[in-house]
């Protein structure tokens, strides 16, 4: 099992977002070279920095990269980086569209 590690917990957590952004900037450009789009090349990297196959690799790779203890403020970050989408989705949203829509 991974030991504690020596650098501070801000250092750790920047990081791990650097490392999030960084592989989603990456997979962007591949897909974009592929025609598709963009949020096919997030969602692969999200899959690809989970357990879903960075687990899989031996050792303690997520335990080394995603440390237990910046888990929980990575979770926040999230948190608040899908309330400002979902608000921004609803900012652009155009409510004339939506309208008639509900009487059908």
């Amino acid at each position: 099992m991974a030991g504690p590690s020596a650098l501070p917990l801000d250092a750790i957590v920047l990081a791990d977002i650097a490392i999030v952004l960084v592989a989603g900037a990456a997979l962007v450009r591949l897909a974009r070279r592929l025609h598709q789009p963009p949020v096919i090349a997030e969602l692969t990297a999200g899959i690809m920095l989970g357990p879903s196959l960075l687990g899989l690799l031996p050792g303690h790779l997520p335990d080394l990269i995603f440390p237990p203890q910046a888990r929980p403020v990575l979770a926040t970050v999230a948190q608040i980086g899908l309330v400002l989408f979902m608000f921004l989705a609803g900012w652009d949203m155009d409510l004339r569209r939506l309208r008639g829509r509900g009487r059908r």
